[in-house]
């Protein structure tokens, strides 16, 4: 794992995790929709069907113990339900930005969560927040092993950065809304605007065949 916290803290974590937003590329110019990029807008992900129901009994306490094996125990069902190889969890107690809220992404194809007092301190009412941003940076790694994330990395984004970045960002919401819909878990969401209907379209679906964010109109993902 020292790996994993190395990548993280050293190469530009938050710059790897899209939901920042400040991604600074270079290349050749791409309009949006996305044109000419097999690997985003034909990627044999969206061919999946929907996923295999499975049940989750990952439970939330109050310590910091107990949150960190629920991170474990969560990141875990979602491996079944994709019928994935187990994905690396490295959780670290040092503050993942200035606001001291725990901040969950990916590095190295793994999730990093650096874990901070408001996800110990969270009442079981709001496990569904944690869950979430569980399901979607785990909806992240789905994507790095399917080589959106390279190909998302190699393009140009000096067109419309903040609308290729927009596209990357609610596709992985698309697949944690897929991932909850798989664990039998409610349609439950703090999220607003696109990103909610992104969410219950992954629901809707049970799959990722429903999150191909770079095909549909700018309209879609403003």
């Amino acid at each position: 794992m020292d790996l994993l916290r190395e990548q993280a803290l050293r190469s530009g974590f938050m710059i790897v995790h899209a939901l920042a937003g400040l991604l600074i590329l270079s290349g050749s110019a791409v309009a949006a929709p996305v044109e000419d990029v097999p690997k985003l807008t034909r990627n044999a992900l969206y061919a999946k069907g929907r996923l295999a129901k499975r049940t989750c009994t990952a439970k939330k306490g109050l310590t910091a113990a107990s949150t960190e094996k629920y991170i474990k125990d969560v990141v875990a069902c979602l491996d079944k339900v994709w019928g994935t190889k187990k994905t690396p969890v490295d959780i670290d107690h040092t503050p993942g930005d200035d606001r001291g809220k725990t901040f969950a992404g990916v590095a190295l194809g793994g999730i990093m969560v650096f874990l901070q007092q408001d996800w110990i301190d969270a009442e079981p009412e709001y496990e569904y927040v944690i869950f979430n941003v569980l399901a979607r940076t785990h909806g992240e790694v789905i994507m790095v092993r399917a080589g959106i994330q390279k190909a998302f990395f190699d393009m140009d984004h000096r067109a419309d950065q903040k609308e290729l970045d927009r596209r990357y960002s609610l596709q992985t919401v698309c697949l944690g809304g897929a991932s909850n819909k798989a664990l039998g878990r409610p349609l439950k969401t703090s999220l607003k605007g696109n990103e909610r209907r992104w969410f219950a379209r992954g629901y809707k679906a049970g799959g990722p065949g429903a999150c191909n964010t770079w095909t549909v109109p700018s309209s879609r993902v403003s």
